[in-house]
């Protein structure tokens, strides 16, 4: 009796139908998005739901039929051969967006910190459409490692009216702990949006020099 006898359930998921096979789940989903994939959809796997976002369910017997038959040993072995030939590219990326919302907004959501000291998400409070800034690559305004300090990976600061003109210019001049909200509880602050001011001041560094 093999192993997929033994379970009376007709379609599984892919780390059980993985573990029936004897490989790993990465290679399953690997054959079954290869060209020379021995799986055909319909037949072999299914989608729980109506989209490929549901979960991917598999067909034990005809699964393990296609898996182990003569053609399907070959077309396993090309797949395993493109790894001699495929390299996978990684990147990350930082992206600056940004939305214009009603100041009255901001004050609501800098006043609606919950019991435990945290906010709300901002993106499901403002309801609004962020959009890419449009200004280019942010490393080339500042130095983006200084806005890294989120564990969620994003952070947030508001500036006084339509600003989208020149917010490369209001971002570089940023402090990167005073001004962004980094963790959840942390309120939305309004920075400094007197660019030439900044400048006038002479304080790059955006302090004096202590006597």
């Amino acid at each position: 009796m093999t192993v997929a006898n033994s379970i009376k359930c007709e379609w599984v998921t892919s780390p059980v139908m993985a573990k029936i096979l004897g490989i790993h789940r990465q290679t399953l989903l690997k054959l079954r998005r290869s060209p020379q994939s021995p799986f055909v959809e319909g037949r072999d796997f299914r989608w729980s739901g109506m989209t490929t976002n549901s979960n991917l369910q598999w067909h034990l017997e005809r699964t393990e039929a296609a898996f182990t038959s003569p053609i399907g040993t070959q077309k396993i072995a090309a797949v395993e051969n493109d790894d001699d030939t495929d390299v996978t590219l990684v990147r990350y990326r930082v992206v600056i967006e940004e939305a214009v919302v009603s100041l009255e907004q901001l004050k609501k959501y800098n006043q609606s910190c919950d019991e435990a000291g945290y906010y709300p998400d901002p993106d499901e409070f403002f309801e609004c459409k962020f959009e890419d800034w449009q200004m280019g690559c942010p490393s080339m305004m500042f130095d983006v490692c200084d806005l890294v300090k989120s564990e969620d990976g994003h952070g947030y600061v508001a500036f006084m009216g339509d600003v989208r003109s020149a917010t490369d210019d209001l971002v570089s001049i940023t402090d990167e702990y005073l001004d962004w909200k980094h963790h959840k509880q942390e309120g939305i602050s309004l920075a400094d949006d007197d660019y030439m001011g900044y400048w006038r001041k002479g304080a790059k560094l955006n302090m004096s020099t202590p006597k």
